[in-house]
């Protein structure tokens, strides 16, 4: 009965009430991270649609994140650099590249309100050039099959003799990855959210000298 009642638009169920608490606590606070976004209003014909992941499962993949300095890759309205600012031992630098400017736009104002230094790049992540500052990578199921490829790629050539650390949260294109042998799973993580669990997978490795 209730998973049928949580398909009913609008039913208060416990996700959506903890978003809407989420939201309100936002507005309170003058920034918008929790909002869900329809990119396809803006002529965006991939159904792409921005959701934030709840603070709780940031925080608990971030403990996984070993490294200095995070990116986080589609990083939307910031949600996950916001949380990566607040980690203990804190990064030496967290940033996000995001392809949408009305979505960057919205996460510099975020940034700016809550006073983190943060980086916030409007810029087509597979084309990005910036990826060797960084060495710790997160994913929401950003893109596309071809387009995941091109960036996995990307950080791989930029990062040549590094130790690096990819976080891929609900992961769809785990290949995209694994093609590159250096890169080992180090572990799965089991995350629970709106009663369903998720999964996310945790890649190390130090990339060989000559890069792929």
């Amino acid at each position: 009965m209730s998973t049928k009642l949580d398909k009913i638009p609008f039913f208060p169920t416990r996700h959506r009430v903890c978003m809407a608490l989420q939201i309100l606590w936002e507005r309170l606070k003058g920034v918008d991270f929790t909002t869900p976004d329809r990119m396809e209003d803006r002529h965006r014909h991939d159904g792409a649609m921005y959701y934030a992941t709840p603070p709780k499962t940031i925080q608990a993949l971030l403990r996984q994140a070993r490294g200095q300095a995070i990116i986080d890759i589609g990083c939307g309205k910031g949600m996950v650099l916001w949380q990566a600012s607040k980690r203990t031992p804190a990064f030496s630098k967290v940033s996000g590249v995001e392809y949408d400017q009305r979505l960057v736009d919205i996460c510099r104002r975020n940034m700016e309100k809550l006073g983190l230094a943060a980086e916030v790049t409007c810029s087509d992540a597979a084309a990005f050039q910036g990826y060797g500052d960084y060495d710790v990578f997160y994913f929401f199921n950003p893109f596309t099959e071809d387009i995941f490829t091109k960036v996995v790629n990307a950080i791989v050539a930029q990062n040549p003799g590094k130790e690096i650390t990819l976080v891929y949260y609900r992961p769809r294109y785990p290949h995209a990855i694994e093609r590159h042998p250096f890169l080992k799973k180090d572990r799965e993580v089991i995350l629970k959210w709106d009663q369903n669990h998720y999964t996310a997978l945790i890649y190390r490795g130090t990339v060989p000298e000559s890069g792929i």
